[in-house]
């Protein structure tokens, strides 16, 4: 039970990896810096994380000032990726310990944090406050995949089907990996796609 426990945070904390690199390497990547360099400036000690980093991240992601939020652009979005990226590493960190209460406590923090920074820079936009390119480049970004990737990931699991056991396994092969949707959406999706080749 432990071990599993273990297990499965294990692979939520690279779930929500992959979810910001995915996000990254969308929305701010510059030109020869990848993600492992993007949060060099968080990692660090034996927690893998660093705490000087982390405390300035924190300051920044608990600011509540919707102008200074405004006026921050990518700063703000940066912090919230960072914070998101060590939260999920503590995870591990308190996993290896056997904390998996602690654990899990990082880990739904991570989520948390990751949800936002979606959330806050569509909202930015369409409040007409986004003044990050990031924002503008993200509100393009769901216009286009909102219409293309429930085809892309159905696609995907037509083609793909025969190498998993179940529709869990796939939705998890596809989710955040093929198309930028959470499990549960991927999931339902699947559902739906099933029903209608009945």
């Amino acid at each position: 039970m432990t071990q599993d426990m273990g297990l499965a945070i294990i692979k939520a904390a690279r779930h929500v990896e992959q979810g910001l690199r995915f996000l990254y390497a969308r929305l701010f990547e510059i030109e020869g810096h990848d993600f492992d360099w993007f949060v060099l400036p968080i990692r660090g000690d034996t927690l893998g994380v660093n705490p000087q980093s982390f405390a300035e991240v924190e300051d920044i992601t608990m600011e509540s000032d919707p102008e200074k939020l405004a006026s921050m652009g990518d700063r703000y979005y940066h912090a919230a990726m960072w914070l998101s990226f060590a939260l999920a590493q503590l995870a591990l960190h308190h996993t290896a310990r056997g904390q998996h209460v602690l654990a899990w406590e990082r880990l739904n923090s991570a989520h948390m944090w990751m949800g936002l920074l979606n959330g806050r820079m569509r909202r930015d936009w369409e409040d007409g406050r986004a003044k990050s390119e990031a924002g503008v480049r993200m509100n393009d970004i769901i216009h286009a995949e909102n219409r293309s990737s429930k085809d892309e990931a159905m696609a995907w699991y037509d083609d793909h089907r025969d190498e998993y056991p179940n529709d869990d396994d796939r939705a998890d092969a596809i989710a955040g990996k093929i198309v930028p949707h959470a499990f549960s959406t991927v999931r339902r999706w699947i559902t739906e796609h099933r029903s209608l080749k009945k």
